[in-house]
Protein backbone atom coordinates (compact mmCIF):
# COMPACT_ATOMS: atom_id res chain seq x y z
CA UNK A 1 0.00 0.00 0.00
CA UNK A 2 1.86 3.23 -0.97
CA UNK A 3 0.55 6.65 1.84
CA UNK A 4 0.91 9.58 0.32
CA UNK A 5 1.11 12.92 3.13
CA UNK A 6 1.14 16.26 2.14
CA UNK A 7 1.78 18.33 5.81
CA UNK A 8 2.13 21.66 6.48
CA UNK A 9 1.12 23.38 3.22
CA UNK A 10 -0.39 26.43 1.57
CA UNK A 11 -2.25 24.82 -1.59
CA UNK A 12 -4.09 26.52 -4.50
CA UNK A 13 -5.78 23.56 -5.28
CA UNK A 14 -5.23 19.81 -5.69
CA UNK A 15 -6.47 16.55 -7.60
CA UNK A 16 -5.49 12.91 -6.19
CA UNK A 17 -7.00 10.50 -8.46
CA UNK A 18 -5.09 7.05 -6.96
CA UNK A 19 -3.71 4.72 -9.42
CA UNK A 20 -4.41 1.94 -7.27
CA UNK A 21 -7.31 1.14 -5.64
CA UNK A 22 -4.61 0.50 -2.23
CA UNK A 23 -3.39 4.00 -2.45
CA UNK A 24 -3.80 6.52 0.67
CA UNK A 25 -3.89 10.25 0.50
CA UNK A 26 -3.08 11.85 4.05
CA UNK A 27 -3.41 16.09 4.21
CA UNK A 28 -2.33 17.33 7.52
CA UNK A 29 -2.25 21.11 8.40
CA UNK A 30 -2.95 22.57 5.27
CA UNK A 31 -4.86 25.91 4.14
CA UNK A 32 -6.86 25.97 0.72
CA UNK A 33 -8.18 29.82 0.45
CA UNK A 34 -9.74 30.87 -3.02
CA UNK A 35 -9.61 27.91 -4.83
CA UNK A 36 -11.76 26.83 -7.64
CA UNK A 37 -12.29 23.53 -5.64
CA UNK A 38 -10.34 23.67 -2.55
CA UNK A 39 -9.59 19.69 -2.85
CA UNK A 40 -10.73 16.77 -5.22
CA UNK A 41 -10.41 13.29 -4.39
CA UNK A 42 -11.45 11.77 -7.79
CA UNK A 43 -11.96 7.86 -6.62
CA UNK A 44 -14.77 6.44 -8.37
CA UNK A 45 -13.63 3.57 -9.32
CA UNK A 46 -11.14 2.67 -6.79
CA UNK A 47 -13.28 0.84 -3.83
CA UNK A 48 -10.35 0.48 -1.42
CA UNK A 49 -9.26 4.09 -1.51
CA UNK A 50 -9.11 5.73 1.96
CA UNK A 51 -8.09 9.70 2.28
CA UNK A 52 -7.69 11.66 5.51
CA UNK A 53 -7.69 15.28 5.55
CA UNK A 54 -6.53 16.74 9.24
CA UNK A 55 -6.43 20.23 10.82
CA UNK A 56 -7.28 21.90 6.97
CA UNK A 57 -8.69 25.59 7.04
CA UNK A 58 -10.87 25.79 3.72
CA UNK A 59 -11.60 29.32 3.07
CA UNK A 60 -13.59 31.50 0.21
CA UNK A 61 -13.08 28.06 -1.99
CA UNK A 62 -16.53 27.83 -4.95
CA UNK A 63 -16.98 25.18 -7.11
CA UNK A 64 -20.00 23.55 -8.85
CA UNK A 65 -20.08 20.96 -6.35
CA UNK A 66 -18.31 21.11 -2.60
CA UNK A 67 -16.98 24.16 -2.45
CA UNK A 68 -14.05 22.95 -0.33
CA UNK A 69 -14.01 19.33 -0.88
CA UNK A 70 -15.80 17.19 -3.64
CA UNK A 71 -15.47 13.44 -2.90
CA UNK A 72 -15.74 10.68 -5.66
CA UNK A 73 -18.16 7.83 -6.03
CA UNK A 74 -16.05 5.43 -3.58
CA UNK A 75 -13.08 4.78 -1.17
CA UNK A 76 -13.26 6.25 1.94
CA UNK A 77 -13.01 9.89 3.20
CA UNK A 78 -11.73 10.91 7.21
CA UNK A 79 -12.00 14.62 7.56
CA UNK A 80 -10.85 15.54 11.57
CA UNK A 81 -10.86 18.90 13.03
CA UNK A 82 -10.71 20.66 9.95
CA UNK A 83 -12.75 24.14 9.45
CA UNK A 84 -15.07 25.37 6.67
CA UNK A 85 -15.38 29.19 6.38
CA UNK A 86 -17.47 30.81 3.72
CA UNK A 87 -17.04 28.13 0.65
CA UNK A 88 -19.61 28.46 -2.07
CA UNK A 89 -20.91 25.85 -4.47
CA UNK A 90 -23.15 26.67 -6.87
CA UNK A 91 -24.95 23.36 -6.97
CA UNK A 92 -24.65 21.18 -3.88
CA UNK A 93 -22.42 21.20 -0.50
CA UNK A 94 -21.24 24.34 -0.06
CA UNK A 95 -18.50 23.06 2.07
CA UNK A 96 -18.26 18.93 0.93
CA UNK A 97 -19.93 16.97 -1.44
CA UNK A 98 -19.76 13.06 -1.49
CA UNK A 99 -21.51 11.34 -4.56
CA UNK A 100 -25.03 10.57 -3.64
CA UNK A 101 -24.71 6.21 -4.24
CA UNK A 102 -21.82 6.50 -1.93
CA UNK A 103 -22.40 4.60 0.83
CA UNK A 104 -23.23 6.13 4.62
CA UNK A 105 -20.03 5.39 5.98
CA UNK A 106 -17.50 6.02 3.36
CA UNK A 107 -17.42 9.61 4.89
CA UNK A 108 -16.96 10.20 8.54
CA UNK A 109 -16.71 14.11 9.71
CA UNK A 110 -15.54 14.33 13.11
CA UNK A 111 -14.64 17.82 15.30
CA UNK A 112 -14.74 19.90 12.15
CA UNK A 113 -16.11 23.46 12.39
CA UNK A 114 -18.76 24.72 9.74
CA UNK A 115 -19.57 28.60 9.11
CA UNK A 116 -20.75 30.75 6.61
CA UNK A 117 -20.93 27.87 3.78
CA UNK A 118 -23.38 28.75 1.08
CA UNK A 119 -25.18 26.48 -1.65
CA UNK A 120 -27.31 27.62 -5.18
CA UNK A 121 -29.78 24.49 -4.76
CA UNK A 122 -28.51 21.73 -1.99
CA UNK A 123 -27.11 22.12 1.48
CA UNK A 124 -25.09 24.58 2.46
CA UNK A 125 -22.63 22.74 4.49
CA UNK A 126 -22.89 18.66 3.08
CA UNK A 127 -24.48 17.23 0.97
CA UNK A 128 -24.38 13.46 -0.19
CA UNK A 129 -24.06 10.08 1.58
CA UNK A 130 -21.98 10.69 4.96
CA UNK A 131 -22.40 8.68 8.27
CA UNK A 132 -22.85 11.84 10.36
CA UNK A 133 -21.01 14.67 11.43
CA UNK A 134 -19.27 13.91 15.36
Amino acid sequence: MKIRTIIICLLIAMHFDPVSKDNSLSVKNCFFTNNNGGILVSDSTRGNFKSTITSCTFTNNKADNGGAIFKGESGQMTVNKCTFTNNKAKENGGAIWTYPTSEPGDLKIIGCTFKGNTAGKGTNNVFGSYSGIV
